[in-house]
């Protein structure tokens, strides 16, 4: 072989290589993925597909099923009933991206009254109530309520236990001398920062501890190191409750 004919050889080698080095590393990251929680593979730290371990999404086998502990239809006025149940999350740093709902009011011979749907956030490791209000019933009257979860989200990893502590009910007012009682909170947020989007659940039970009234509002923002007044009324009156409850629960997926 020539020494010219060695020197293009050599050249083209050269070349090759190049093209060889250069396509290696642009090919590479589509040859060999690293693991995420979106390609539909266990890898990685995940303890199942795209869930567990370093995953926000919680596997579904590690998931304690939702359970609703009671459910009641509680009169407005001679037409009108609100519909509430009370739903427990005992996963304690889980919750699912929404769950869907639907109550169904029956009367005294068991015919359906109507079915109203409903979707809300709950939180992890306690109880939100799944509230339905200003159902019309007509001239009849519900003697059941039953709730039925439809449908729930993928559950993620989440806790609100800076929330529960430093976003509090911190002074309520209550007056029920009128025929429209009437209900005032002051929320305080401790945090520095701003809380937003919070629905605020108010459920009024009697001396055997039966809710006898529920209602709900909403606070769209909480500045830092600062309180807001939470306001609710009803059309009707009741006897005077013996306990209150009051439910904070913010959207967790908000921005």
């Amino acid at each position: 072989m020539s020494w010219t004919r060695e020197r293009k050889t050599f050249i083209t080698f050269i070349v090759a290589l190049f093209f060889l080095v250069v396509g290696t590393f642009i090919a590479l990251p589509f040859i060999i993925k690293d693991s995420t929680c979106t390609d539909g593979v266990k890898n990685g730290t995940e303890t199942g597909v795209d869930c567990g371990g370093s995953c926000g999404q919680v596997c579904a086998s590690d998931i304690i099923p939702l359970q609703i502990l009671w459910e009641r239809s509680v009169q407005v006025d001679e037409k009108t009933y609100d519909a509430v149940a009370y739903l427990v999350n005992k996963n304690n740093t889980a919750i699912p991206t929404f769950v869907s709902f639907k109550v169904t009011l029956s009367d005294r011979n068991g015919s359906t009254i109507t079915t109203q749907e409903g979707l809300t956030f709950i939180l992890p490791g306690a109880a939100t109530p799944l509230y339905v209000p200003n159902i019309s019933v007509g001239t009849r009257v519900p003697v059941r309520t039953r709730f039925e979860i439809v449908e729930t989200g993928p559950f993620y990893s989440y806790s609100n236990q800076e929330l529960l502590k430093n976003v509090q009910v911190v002074d309520q007012v209550f007056d029920n001398v009128t025929n429209t009682p009437r209900l005032t909170l002051t929320v305080g947020n401790k945090l520095f920062n701003t809380v937003r989007d919070i629905d605020v659940y108010v459920l009024l039970y009697d001396s055997e501890d039966t809710v006898i009234a529920v209602n709900k509002t909403y606070i769209e923002a909480i500045r830092g190191q600062s309180q807001e007044k939470a306001y609710f009324s009803w059309r009707a009156p009741f006897s005077s409750p013996a306990r209150f409850e009051f439910i904070l629960v913010r959207n967790p997926f908000a921005q």
